[in-house]
């Protein structure tokens, strides 16, 4: 059992370490397929945690396992919450959302689902369409439904005068959407299938597992870091000034003029309203936690020099494989270091 609980202890703080090392980067970045990389992880940490948490007991019925399930992985979810807070004040608020939301998803159903290998993959696949679906809802509530309707018009106008045949109730915008939303359930369902075969390929492998790690010596050359600009601020200038563009050409100065209010309204209310208020919620927490968590910031401290040292192992033994298999065989032998290692 203690043994059990320090696995958990450690997948949650790489978790942590990824929301806040890897997430802030990403979200600095503003990439669209952020929720896809950083979430995906997040989902392979919280099947892990599932995992470990009803290990030896996978017959449980639903209440034993929906208390057990809950309370590892809320008591999990607000220790990274907690450290992102505080090692990363200026995330998203979106982010700690969509962490929060992932969790909430784990533990209705991993206590409904007695399969891992079905669970995750469930887990998976709603975790991305969530966070897909976010950033869709984000654009539509940030530049109107008019701006895509104009779009839409403009494509099949231009089409039509190309001579290329298009339905007049085609919408570029929606097959946009929906391609985003396949990308990203594709990529639930692949992060499922390998998230939920994890532990037993680290089960069944251990030996080829232990035998790679042995021929190696860890890399301690240090390397350079390359320090890059978001690009997301100007994508937004870029957008709007494109929105007010198309509404003036197919429609008229007024609606132009209607565009640049709403969405700038939107951005005020965002910006100088909405934001500082869940800040400075956030904050409180923060400060009247303190102390209430000053036990698990210490953990992660402990912790994460260890944690670091894995990971940077697990890349150098990973790097002689090829392809897609450098990651594959990175997550095991960095979960097998977590796993079997004596603190």
């Amino acid at each position: 059992m203690q043994q059990t609980s320090q696995i958990i202890s450690r997948i949650t703080t790489l978790w942590a370490a990824t929301e806040c090392g890897l997430g802030g980067f990403f979200h600095a970045m503003q990439s669209p397929f952020t929720g896809l990389i950083v979430g995906g992880l997040s989902v392979v940490y919280i099947s892990l945690i599932a995992h470990f948490t009803v290990l030896g007991n996978p017959q449980l019925s639903f209440l034993p396992r929906f208390r057990k399930v809950s309370q590892t992985i809320f008591a999990s979810v607000l220790f990274v919450l907690a450290i992102k807070a505080a090692v990363s004040p200026h995330s998203p608020i979106g982010a700690y959302f969509a962490v929060g939301l992932q969790a909430l998803i784990g533990i209705v159903i991993y206590s409904l689902v007695r399969s891992h290998q079905i669970s995750t993959l469930i887990v998976a696949l709603l975790s991305m369409l969530s966070s897909a679906l976010q950033k869709v809802l984000v654009m539509v509530v940030l530049f109107g439904k008019s701006l895509f309707d104009s779009i839409d018009l403009f494509f099949v106008e231009t089409a039509q005068r190309l001579d290329v045949f298009v339905s007049d109730s085609f919408s570029l915008s929606e097959s946009a959407a929906i391609v985003f939303l396949a990308i990203y359930a594709f990529g639930g369902l692949l992060i499922g299938y390998f998230a939920s075969r994890i532990p037993s390929s680290i089960k069944h492998q251990s030996e080829e597992l232990a035998r790679l790690i042995q021929s190696h010596e860890e890399d301690t050359q240090p390397k350079p870091s390359i320090k890059k600009k978001a690009w997301f601020p100007w994508l937004i200038v870029l957008m709007i000034s494109l929105s007010i563009l198309v509404q003036f050409i197919l429609n008229s100065k007024e609606a132009a003029v209607w565009q640049l209010a709403r969405t700038l309204a939107v951005l005020i209310i965002w910006f100088l309203l909405f934001r500082p208020f869940v800040r400075l919620v956030l904050s409180k927490l923060k400060s009247s936690g303190k102390e209430k968590y000053q036990s698990e910031i210490a953990t992660f401290q402990n912790e994460l020099p260890q944690i670091l040292s894995y990971s940077k192992y697990a890349w150098h033994v990973s790097k002689t494989m090829t392809g897609l298999r450098i990651y594959n065989w990175f997550l095991l032998f960095l979960f097998q270091g977590i796993n079997t290692s004596n603190k």
